[in-house]
């Protein structure tokens, strides 16, 4: 039924949804655990940023089995422990009518000492709803949908979960016979499933270097801010010592400088460069709580490493600029005043 090339549907859907780090399931896997299904599943429909509430229906085999050819109703998996029931007015995905918009899934069995099992049903499920909020043209396609959920972070899941091996062992009068049954969850064989991987660790590698990048650049932003900050410190704690320990025999050169400083808005233009300690916070935060790598977020990360850039340039020539003319009130300075305040030792 599947047979389009998984390569070009991963090529189509990376240029849409971008890639994701690995989800943490670890807390999802407990909610499941202790019993607070809807809790766990809308903990997987924020990591799909869709804005709806989730609503767990539990129902028998049979029951999934009638309602097979429901249109509203659609179909997660072969074994058919999944439902999700996607109504035709479903609004549009940034709408805000979709925020809180109830949607029913129905299940035939949860597997709490299996969550894996479950998280990664459900994530296939809430991809659906994503294409149909989304009006995708591949909206039905199951490929897709498998695709979708490990592109947005499920591929650990889908690993460990897509294929379940059990175990029996019968004893016989003689000897014993082991027998071991295999249950296959999702839509992708095994050669799509490895090839989806690779790309996908492809992906990361790349956008990891250049969230590694960002890392560097912000903590030379930091680093180089902290630094001027103490030169601004420095030196205005100098211009007052200047102010009144000022040499009767400084040259021109130095006097013009000097009268700069106590020109109207000097200090305030020195320290100008301090208010982007608020963009650096935020691009920091950004950093953060980038996992996921879609155009949106990339766009904002070279955004950010080229203001980083030229920030580091600039600010670099400022601390050179500034402990030049700490330098100067330094010399012109007299010198018992100099060596009781120690301000201008290394």
């Amino acid at each position: 039924m599947y047979d389009e090339n998984v390569e070009e549907m991963l090529s189509e859907l990376i240029n849409t949804f971008g890639v994701r780090e690995p989800v943490k399931s670890d807390l999802i896997a407990i909610n499941i655990k202790m019993g607070r299904i809807e809790k766990a599943v809308n903990m997987i429909v924020n990591i799909f940023n869709l804005p709806i509430n989730i609503n767990i229906i539990r129902v028998s085999r049979d029951s999934l089995n009638n309602s097979r050819n429901s249109p509203i109703s659609f179909l997660g998996f072969n074994n058919l422990i999944a439902q999700v029931q996607i109504p035709n007015d479903l609004p549009i995905f940034g709408s805000s009518t979709l925020n809180g918009y109830p949607i029913n899934i129905k299940v035939s069995q949860i597997n709490k000492s299996n969550p894996d099992i479950f998280i990664m049903i459900m994530a296939h499920e809430i991809s659906h709803i994503l294409l149909y909020s989304l009006r995708h043209l591949q909206k039905t396609n199951e490929i897709y949908t498998d695709i979708i959920a490990i592109l947005f972070g499920f591929q650990n899941i889908f690993k460990k979960a897509r294929k379940i091996i059990t175990t029996s062992f019968e004893q016989g009068l003689i000897s014993s016979t082991t027998k071991t049954n295999t249950t296959t969850y999702g839509y992708l064989t095994d050669a799509q499933f490895n090839s989806v991987l690779d790309r996908i660790k492809s992906e990361l590698i790349i956008n990891r270097k250049n969230k590694s990048s960002l890392h560097n650049k912000l903590k030379e932003s930091q680093k180089q801010i902290c630094t001027y900050k103490r030169m601004i410190t420095k030196f205005k704690k100098g211009l007052t010592i200047l102010t009144k320990n000022l040499k009767t025999n400084i040259s021109e050169f130095d006097g013009k400088r000097i009268s700069v400083f106590y020109q109207p808005g000097f200090i305030d233009n020195i320290e100008t460069p301090l208010q982007n300690q608020k963009k650096i916070e935020l691009i920091a935060n950004f950093k953060q709580d980038l996992v996921h790598y879609n155009s949106h977020n990339l766009d904002q990360l070279n955004c950010y490493l080229k203001y980083l850039l030229e920030l580091n340039i600039d600010i670099k020539n400022l601390i050179s600029s500034v402990h030049k003319d700490i330098k100067l009130m330094s010399k012109n300075i007299v010198l018992k005043r100099r060596i009781i305040f120690g301000l201008f030792n290394k």
